[in-house]
Protein backbone atom coordinates (compact mmCIF):
# COMPACT_ATOMS: atom_id res chain seq x y z
CA UNK A 1 0.00 0.00 0.00
CA UNK A 2 1.32 3.72 -1.07
CA UNK A 3 0.31 6.70 0.80
CA UNK A 4 1.21 10.31 -0.58
CA UNK A 5 -0.06 13.67 0.83
CA UNK A 6 1.19 16.92 -0.39
CA UNK A 7 1.43 20.68 1.21
CA UNK A 8 2.46 23.75 -0.20
CA UNK A 9 4.27 26.24 1.56
CA UNK A 10 4.56 30.09 0.32
CA UNK A 11 4.52 28.38 -3.68
CA UNK A 12 6.57 25.54 -2.84
CA UNK A 13 5.12 22.14 -3.11
CA UNK A 14 6.23 19.27 -0.75
CA UNK A 15 5.36 15.71 -0.76
CA UNK A 16 5.44 13.09 2.04
CA UNK A 17 5.04 9.79 1.26
CA UNK A 18 5.09 6.19 2.73
CA UNK A 19 4.28 2.24 1.36
CA UNK A 20 4.25 -0.80 3.17
CA UNK A 21 3.33 -4.64 2.18
CA UNK A 22 0.50 -6.68 3.86
CA UNK A 23 -0.84 -10.06 2.90
CA UNK A 24 -4.25 -10.21 1.44
CA UNK A 25 -5.87 -14.06 2.67
CA UNK A 26 -9.09 -14.26 2.02
CA UNK A 27 -11.18 -17.47 2.52
CA UNK A 28 -11.14 -20.00 -0.28
CA UNK A 29 -13.66 -22.14 -1.44
CA UNK A 30 -14.03 -25.65 -0.67
CA UNK A 31 -15.67 -28.82 -2.62
CA UNK A 32 -18.35 -29.84 0.07
CA UNK A 33 -20.26 -32.38 -2.13
CA UNK A 34 -20.51 -34.53 -4.87
CA UNK A 35 -23.09 -36.34 -6.60
CA UNK A 36 -24.33 -38.00 -9.11
CA UNK A 37 -27.41 -38.58 -11.50
CA UNK A 38 -28.20 -42.13 -10.21
CA UNK A 39 -27.00 -44.16 -7.08
CA UNK A 40 -25.34 -47.28 -9.42
CA UNK A 41 -24.36 -47.24 -13.04
CA UNK A 42 -23.30 -49.78 -15.81
CA UNK A 43 -19.88 -49.62 -17.78
CA UNK A 44 -20.86 -47.27 -20.93
CA UNK A 45 -23.69 -45.27 -19.25
CA UNK A 46 -24.05 -41.89 -19.74
CA UNK A 47 -23.35 -40.11 -16.34
CA UNK A 48 -24.10 -37.03 -15.20
CA UNK A 49 -21.86 -35.07 -12.15
CA UNK A 50 -22.32 -32.46 -9.81
CA UNK A 51 -20.04 -30.45 -7.78
CA UNK A 52 -21.13 -28.09 -5.01
CA UNK A 53 -18.55 -25.46 -3.86
CA UNK A 54 -18.47 -23.38 -0.39
CA UNK A 55 -17.91 -20.02 -3.09
CA UNK A 56 -17.54 -19.48 -6.40
CA UNK A 57 -15.60 -21.00 -8.61
CA UNK A 58 -14.53 -20.91 -12.28
CA UNK A 59 -15.98 -23.85 -13.59
CA UNK A 60 -13.65 -23.97 -16.85
CA UNK A 61 -10.72 -24.55 -14.22
CA UNK A 62 -12.42 -27.38 -12.30
CA UNK A 63 -9.84 -30.57 -12.63
CA UNK A 64 -11.47 -33.85 -12.47
CA UNK A 65 -11.44 -37.54 -13.46
CA UNK A 66 -13.94 -40.46 -13.60
CA UNK A 67 -13.07 -43.91 -13.70
CA UNK A 68 -9.60 -42.43 -15.20
CA UNK A 69 -11.14 -40.04 -17.61
CA UNK A 70 -11.41 -36.26 -17.25
CA UNK A 71 -14.64 -35.08 -16.55
CA UNK A 72 -14.27 -31.24 -18.49
CA UNK A 73 -17.30 -29.12 -19.77
CA UNK A 74 -19.00 -28.06 -16.14
CA UNK A 75 -21.86 -25.76 -16.91
CA UNK A 76 -23.08 -23.04 -13.68
CA UNK A 77 -26.42 -24.60 -12.29
CA UNK A 78 -28.33 -21.50 -10.73
CA UNK A 79 -24.86 -19.71 -9.72
CA UNK A 80 -21.33 -20.42 -9.52
CA UNK A 81 -21.09 -22.55 -6.64
CA UNK A 82 -22.57 -25.67 -8.21
CA UNK A 83 -21.52 -26.66 -11.78
CA UNK A 84 -22.44 -29.89 -13.51
CA UNK A 85 -20.73 -31.94 -16.06
CA UNK A 86 -21.90 -35.15 -18.58
CA UNK A 87 -19.76 -37.80 -18.89
CA UNK A 88 -20.42 -39.54 -22.57
CA UNK A 89 -19.62 -43.02 -21.36
CA UNK A 90 -18.34 -44.31 -18.23
CA UNK A 91 -15.22 -45.69 -18.75
CA UNK A 92 -14.16 -49.46 -17.77
CA UNK A 93 -12.04 -49.51 -14.36
CA UNK A 94 -11.32 -53.01 -14.74
CA UNK A 95 -14.12 -56.31 -14.74
CA UNK A 96 -13.02 -56.87 -11.06
CA UNK A 97 -13.92 -53.18 -9.59
CA UNK A 98 -17.14 -52.41 -7.94
CA UNK A 99 -16.85 -48.56 -8.68
CA UNK A 100 -15.78 -45.81 -10.20
CA UNK A 101 -13.77 -43.23 -8.49
CA UNK A 102 -14.40 -39.53 -8.97
CA UNK A 103 -11.44 -37.78 -8.21
CA UNK A 104 -10.93 -33.68 -8.16
CA UNK A 105 -7.99 -32.28 -7.63
CA UNK A 106 -8.13 -28.47 -8.29
CA UNK A 107 -10.44 -25.18 -9.35
CA UNK A 108 -10.03 -21.45 -9.07
CA UNK A 109 -11.67 -18.93 -6.94
CA UNK A 110 -13.44 -16.21 -9.70
CA UNK A 111 -10.62 -13.94 -8.04
CA UNK A 112 -8.11 -17.01 -9.79
CA UNK A 113 -6.67 -17.98 -6.23
CA UNK A 114 -5.91 -21.78 -7.14
CA UNK A 115 -6.85 -24.60 -5.10
CA UNK A 116 -5.53 -27.90 -4.58
CA UNK A 117 -7.31 -30.64 -3.13
CA UNK A 118 -7.43 -34.53 -3.33
CA UNK A 119 -10.88 -35.62 -2.76
CA UNK A 120 -12.81 -38.91 -4.27
CA UNK A 121 -16.21 -39.95 -4.43
CA UNK A 122 -17.47 -43.68 -5.20
CA UNK A 123 -19.94 -44.46 -7.88
CA UNK A 124 -20.72 -47.62 -7.76
CA UNK A 125 -21.20 -50.30 -10.94
CA UNK A 126 -23.68 -52.92 -11.63
CA UNK A 127 -22.61 -56.04 -12.02
CA UNK A 128 -23.17 -58.12 -14.89
CA UNK A 129 -24.01 -61.40 -16.04
CA UNK A 130 -23.98 -64.05 -19.18
CA UNK A 131 -25.58 -67.60 -19.46
CA UNK A 132 -24.23 -69.71 -21.64
CA UNK A 133 -26.67 -71.05 -24.32
CA UNK A 134 -28.42 -74.31 -23.95
CA UNK A 135 -29.15 -75.53 -26.99
CA UNK A 136 -31.17 -78.62 -25.17
CA UNK A 137 -30.80 -81.11 -22.18
CA UNK A 138 -31.42 -84.55 -23.50
CA UNK A 139 -31.57 -87.93 -20.31
CA UNK A 140 -27.96 -88.20 -20.55
CA UNK A 141 -27.53 -84.88 -18.79
CA UNK A 142 -30.65 -83.91 -17.49
CA UNK A 143 -30.47 -85.98 -14.17
CA UNK A 144 -27.83 -83.40 -13.06
CA UNK A 145 -27.28 -80.75 -15.50
CA UNK A 146 -24.59 -77.71 -14.66
CA UNK A 147 -25.65 -74.36 -16.32
CA UNK A 148 -22.34 -71.97 -16.90
CA UNK A 149 -21.77 -68.33 -17.51
CA UNK A 150 -19.67 -65.10 -16.82
CA UNK A 151 -20.00 -62.62 -14.11
CA UNK A 152 -18.68 -59.12 -13.92
CA UNK A 153 -17.67 -57.96 -10.20
CA UNK A 154 -19.59 -60.88 -8.27
CA UNK A 155 -16.58 -62.43 -7.63
CA UNK A 156 -16.92 -64.63 -4.21
CA UNK A 157 -20.30 -63.84 -4.55
CA UNK A 158 -23.02 -67.13 -4.41
CA UNK A 159 -25.59 -66.90 -7.15
CA UNK A 160 -29.14 -68.14 -7.19
CA UNK A 161 -30.06 -70.67 -9.93
CA UNK A 162 -33.62 -70.59 -11.13
CA UNK A 163 -35.56 -73.12 -13.49
CA UNK A 164 -38.97 -71.54 -14.77
CA UNK A 165 -41.58 -72.14 -16.98
CA UNK A 166 -41.17 -69.28 -19.84
CA UNK A 167 -44.06 -67.41 -18.75
CA UNK A 168 -42.20 -67.35 -15.53
CA UNK A 169 -45.60 -68.60 -13.78
CA UNK A 170 -43.55 -71.43 -11.84
CA UNK A 171 -40.09 -71.98 -10.71
CA UNK A 172 -39.55 -75.69 -11.28
CA UNK A 173 -36.24 -76.12 -10.03
CA UNK A 174 -33.74 -73.87 -7.73
CA UNK A 175 -29.73 -74.11 -7.48
CA UNK A 176 -26.71 -71.77 -6.43
CA UNK A 177 -23.25 -71.20 -8.13
CA UNK A 178 -20.12 -69.92 -7.21
CA UNK A 179 -18.01 -67.43 -9.25
CA UNK A 180 -14.68 -67.20 -9.51
CA UNK A 181 -11.98 -65.50 -11.55
CA UNK A 182 -15.00 -64.15 -13.34
CA UNK A 183 -16.66 -67.52 -14.31
CA UNK A 184 -19.76 -69.56 -12.26
CA UNK A 185 -21.07 -72.95 -12.39
CA UNK A 186 -24.23 -74.24 -11.14
CA UNK A 187 -23.99 -77.35 -8.56
CA UNK A 188 -26.46 -79.38 -10.20
CA UNK A 189 -29.85 -79.78 -11.08
CA UNK A 190 -32.47 -82.45 -11.44
CA UNK A 191 -34.78 -81.95 -14.49
CA UNK A 192 -35.10 -85.33 -15.31
CA UNK A 193 -38.76 -85.75 -13.86
CA UNK A 194 -40.00 -82.78 -15.72
CA UNK A 195 -41.68 -82.90 -19.17
CA UNK A 196 -40.33 -82.05 -22.56
CA UNK A 197 -40.60 -78.97 -23.29
CA UNK A 198 -39.19 -75.27 -23.66
CA UNK A 199 -37.59 -73.43 -19.75
CA UNK A 200 -36.21 -70.46 -19.12
CA UNK A 201 -33.01 -70.14 -16.63
CA UNK A 202 -32.79 -66.89 -14.41
CA UNK A 203 -29.62 -66.35 -12.38
CA UNK A 204 -29.36 -63.44 -9.99
CA UNK A 205 -26.22 -62.24 -8.26
CA UNK A 206 -25.88 -59.18 -5.95
CA UNK A 207 -22.68 -56.51 -5.34
CA UNK A 208 -22.36 -54.40 -2.21
CA UNK A 209 -20.46 -51.34 -2.30
CA UNK A 210 -20.24 -49.17 0.88
CA UNK A 211 -22.95 -50.82 2.19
Amino acid sequence: VVVTGMSTVDGIDMEAQQQDEFLLEQALPSLTNASFDKPYHSVGDRVEVTLTFSKAVKGDTIQATLAGEAVSGFTMQGDATTWKAEVASLANPGDTVLSATLAVSGFEDESGNSVTVDQKYTLPITPTLTINTVDKVDESEAENYQFTGTAKRLDGQTLSVEIQTLDASATIATDEAEVQNGNWTSRGINLSGQPNGDYKVVVTGTSTVDG
